[in-house]
């Protein structure tokens, strides 16, 4: 299962853009995009392999826009420049008679891309009239559309497509995510085989690098005559690094479990899952994310199945990515006539939205 993997990294070689903005961080990570805004806590850039990213600027060891953007200091006006570095807890932009102004970084109001609009001047209140409030604009969900050729070699030896979409909303120390995807495949003597999966989750982490999340999950699998089951779960892990645009940690949790096969009853089960999973930008148009999940009954460890999903996404012109998939599901007790490991490799054009 695991040589296959290398294959991946094989199959990627597109290039894209140059972003605008690069930000090295304390641990040696490396962050690039294009440029949105800043405040004295943190800086947002645009990546094309996750959507808005925030970076706490206390994790920054130094961090370079090359943009036209608005520096507005405390007790000063916008100043329009075109060259920012923040570095040393200190902010510098280069103005455009080549001289440079530089503050404190704790000075930073904020940094923006478009000219900060004058104050506008109170309209007069009505006299009973509630004063009026302003919304806090939301935060835009970001995730891709993939349409997937590839093959299947366990329980249906054949070739398939797939159809799949997933989205996520940040939303500070939280994350919202949706997963689905379809998946038909025929072999040479008529045999029809059709997979659904829908999931749904919520992630919190916490300023500890501990993150919870809670989960619910669909899916259907004719190949391993699986009619439905339905999960709803919640894990609790620990993230090996704090960098604000790399996940690598592990999680563990309980899980309960609604299926039915073909030809049996209902049967709904308690499960102990636990999981490695990794989020890591390799560069400014690469990213690599992989889950491996155990699901085993607590009253029978010989009871269990793992599934193990390897995705490697490149940026091509945007809004067009490169995906590369790897996906191996064992179950250790599958149903009668059915083997007991499914593993599939796909490659996939994908359209990026944000």
């Amino acid at each position: 299962m695991f040589r296959l993997a290398l294959l991946v990294g094989c199959l990627v070689g597109a290039v894209s853009a140059d972003p605008n903005a690069r930000a090295v961080l304390e641990d040696g990570d490396r962050i690039s995009g294009e440029f949105v805004s800043a405040t004295s806590e943190s800086a947002v850039l645009m990546t094309p392999y996750a959507g808005p990213v925030t970076i706490q600027l206390a994790n920054v060891f130094r961090l370079t826009a090359d943009i036209e953007v608005w520096l507005t200091l405390e007790g000063r006006e916008p100043v329009r420049g075109s060259h920012l570095v923040f570095s040393d807890s200190q902010a510098a932009l280069t103005l455009p008679d080549g001289s440079t102004l530089s503050g404190p970084l704790a000075s930073v109001v904020s940094v923006s891309t478009t000219p900060p609009a004058p104050p506008e001047a109170e309209a007069p209140q009505a006299e009973g009239q509630a004063p009026a409030t302003e919304g806090e604009p939301g935060v835009n969900w970001s995730g891709s559309v993939s349409f997937f050729l590839g093959a299947l070699r366990g329980n249906t030896n054949q070739n398939n497509w797939r159809l799949a979409a997933n989205a996520d909303k940040p939303d500070g120390a939280n994350t919202y995510g949706l997963q689905g995807s379809f998946e038909q495949s025929s072999s040479a003597d008529g045999t029809m085989r059709r997979r659904a999966l829908a999931r749904a989750d919520y992630r919190h982490v916490t300023a500890s690098r501990f993150y919870y999340t809670g989960f619910t999950s669909l899916e259907h699998d004719s190949g391993q005559q699986l009619s439905y089951r339905l999960g709803l779960g919640a894990t609790g892990g620990y993230r090996l690094t704090d960098s604000s645009s790399t996940l690598f940690g592990f999680e563990a949790g309980i899980v309960r479990s609604g299926e039915r096969y073909f030809n049996q009853p209902y049967h709904g089960r308690w499960d102990f899952t636990a999981a490695f999973q990794i989020d890591r930008p390799v560069d400014g148009a690469t990213s690599v994310s992989g889950r491996a999940s155990l699901f085993a009954n607590p009253s029978d460890m010989g009871d269990f199945r793992m599934v193990t999903d390897v995705t490697l996404l490149r940026q091509l012109r945007e809004p067009f990515a490169l995906t590369v998939s790897l996906l191996d599901e064992y179950v250790n007790r599958p149903q009668p006539g059915v083997q007991p490991n499914d593993l599939r490799l796909e490659m996939g054009l994908g359209y990026t939205f944000r």
